[in-house]
């Protein structure tokens, strides 16, 4: 039995922002450049010519902008990165209200590059999980990562159980007009929400709360820089966004608009649009500067709902039942689509739902969904079932979920496409669904 004592819950007072005052100083921010690299081990990599002006713009940003410490790192190994990450997470907690580390380097897939090693980008940032780092546990951890395009070879996407399979991390691409928003928790396998937590809402903050990480592309495409001499365009308008609009939208706000001036720079130029991948385990809004305004300048999807045209088409796939005996029943299920179909009118919305289906029916279903972008103003799509992190449960087979996002690649173009999963991933285990009454309240 571990001597660790719980997670403190979720209270009731008013946590819509996290508090970045009270603390010795405001935030630190560390930036590992990588710009020279192994002749040996490398022969395909060349200098990184414009790291140094992205590496500026982020200091400039933090420490003058923002008011953070910030340290810079150059040519660091994987192993003084970690020694670095691990000086920082041992800080006193009363030390610094924030943390932002980023990293501007060669990567492919999820795997990034330093001078003579290629490593996973989440060991980045998972010493600073709430139970490993009590300098930062409750605040904000923001991780930009820049990755340039290499062609190294990289461990096989093959993933084995690192026992860690109660985990989950909320993945939320915000490419070109995607979100995906992930409702799994961490709940251990011992405990069940009873009755009373369940009602309150009052559940345990899951270890990886309060951390941000973003990719400048999503993981397995390459970010593209327009002007290597003159730095990557994810960095500049970054930087240039935060600036000019932090002190009336917060940060999830301000990715987003990223993301659309990262697609208008792709618009007439034959290129295939990459915009950030944004995965957010934040409870709460980032407030890095006083403000008497907010959202005066969001800009917002228009949703027209007429005879001809209306707001948005649903699909809503619901499991309960599978064909592996190893994934339990999910009851309360049926109650979720309850609630999810009181959500959309079906004068304003098409709303199809199915159940207990296989993979290739739902995929069908998709690509059908896909063609038909000209008589809606948004697609929707709830998923109800088992599965992890990067994949789902259909009834007879498992499926990544980037093979969801890639049904409608340059389809829906300048209209939102919203994932809602609803994903569990416990095995031989009853554990009654969460109801989605208490999420949409």
């Amino acid at each position: 039995m571990s001597d660790k004592k719980p997670v403190k819950y979720l209270g009731t007072e008013n946590n819509e922002y996290y508090p970045m005052k009270g603390y010795k100083k405001k935030g630190l921010c560390c930036i590992f450049n990588h710009k020279n690299f192994d002749d040996h081990k490398w022969q395909y990599l060349e200098q990184r010519k414009g790291t140094d002006v992205d590496a500026q713009q982020l200091k400039d940003l933090f420490q003058v902008k923002l008011g953070f410490d910030v340290e810079e790192f150059k040519d660091y190994t994987y192993n003084q990165i970690d020694e670095t990450l691990q000086t920082v997470q041992k800080l006193h907690e009363s030390e610094y209200s924030s943390f932002v580390c980023c990293i501007l380097s060669y990567g492919r897939k999820k795997w990034l590059c330093d001078s003579n090693f290629v490593y996973e980008a989440e060991n980045i940032y998972q010493g600073f999980f709430r139970d490993k780092c009590k300098a930062f546990a409750g605040k904000p951890k923001i991780f930009f990562i820049q990755a340039c395009p290499c062609d190294v070879d990289v461990p096989s996407d093959e993933s084995t159980d690192d026992g860690d399979s109660n985990e989950s991390i909320f993945r939320i691409p915000t490419t070109s007009g995607f979100e995906v928003v992930d409702s799994t928790m961490d709940i251990s396998s011992d405990h069940t929400p009873d009755h009373k937590e369940r009602i309150e809402g009052i559940f345990r903050i899951p270890r990886r709360s309060d951390m941000l990480v973003v990719f400048s592309t999503i993981p397995g495409n390459l970010a593209w820089n327009s002007n290597s001499a003159k730095g990557s365009w994810f960095i500049e308008d970054l930087c240039s966004t935060i600036e000019n609009h932090i002190s009336e939208m917060n940060l999830l706000q301000i990715l987003n608009l990223v993301s659309n001036k990262l697609s208008e720079r792709h618009q007439g130029k034959r290129l295939t649009v990459e915009v950030p991948c944004v995965t957010s385990t934040l409870i709460r809004d980032i407030e890095f500067l006083d403000r008497d305004s907010r959202g005066s300048e969001i800009q917002r999807y228009e949703l027209v709902s007429n005879g001809k045209l209306k707001k948005g088409k649903v699909l809503i796939f619901n499991h309960e039942l599978y064909k592996d005996d190893r994934l339990v029943p999910r009851e309360g299920t049926d109650y979720d689509v309850k609630c999810l179909r009181s959500l959309f009118p079906m004068s304003d919305f098409k709303l199809c739902r199915f159940k207990d289906k296989t993979k290739e029916f739902i995929f069908q279903k998709l690509h059908k969904a896909a063609k038909s972008h000209k008589r809606y103003g948004c697609f929707i799509c709830c998923i109800l079932t088992h599965g992890n992190p990067d994949k789902l449960s259909a009834f007879d087979e498992d499926y990544e979920i980037s093979e969801l996002l890639s049904c409608f690649h340059n389809k829906w173009r300048g209209k939102p496409k919203v994932f809602l999963l609803q994903n569990m991933f416990l095995y031989n285990y009853k554990l009654v669904t969460i109801s989605a009454e208490y999420i949409f309240k």
